[in-house]
């Protein structure tokens, strides 16, 4: 198991890939390279990740709450998006905007709590101190640091699991969205 986990840990290292899994820190390589191109992103991913790529055009149930946001705004977003989706534990889905990284989301089923205790000091120690607010049974936690902004959403299922999905966004999105 250790082998496996130093294996993965590696191929994420050498891909420049944004790795949070609570033991190691999130900001690194591409987090703060927003902007980075597709292509330049793509090359670096070793070719046996488990991955898919598509169109946003080509998902229109596809969710994500920043990204659903900005469409709602600009409608033409829409066939300008594609999606990287990393088929990992945690999914991990890289957001590209005229072929620019605009978004990262990680998606965490049930994790155990020692898992849970771990994304939240990992995040504390990159992000800071979060704000921390509950709606109905949903609690959210924003972060934010120079570049970046976080919010995660933790969420009860009806049968007890838990669900974390952890977005990630350079703080000035908004005002690039809109001067495209």
């Amino acid at each position: 198991m250790m082998i496996q986990v130093k294996k993965i840990f590696c191929i994420f290292l050498m891909a420049g890939i944004p790795l949070y899994a609570g033991d190691s820190s999130l900001a690194d390589t591409d987090i703060r390279k927003w902007g980075i191109a597709y292509e330049e992103f793509a090359k670096r991913l070793p070719k046996n990740i488990p991955s898919e790529t598509f169109p946003l055009s080509g998902r229109p149930d596809y969710n994500n709450m920043i990204l659903n946001y900005l469409t709602g705004l600009n409608s033409g977003l829409t066939g300008k998006t594609v999606i990287l989706r990393i088929m990992m534990d945690p999914v991990k889905e890289y957001v590209f905007i005229n072929n620019k990284l605009s978004c990262i989301s990680h998606l965490w089923e049930n994790p155990q709590n020692s898992r849970e205790k771990d994304i939240l000091a990992g995040l504390g120690r990159d992000f800071g101190s979060p704000k921390v607010k509950t709606i109905n049974k949903e609690t959210i936690y924003a972060y934010n640091n120079n570049n970046t902004k976080v919010m995660m959403y933790k969420t009860p299922g009806e049968d007890g699991s838990m669900k974390y999905r952890i977005y990630f966004y350079p703080r000035n999105l908004f005002r690039l969205m809109i001067m495209e």
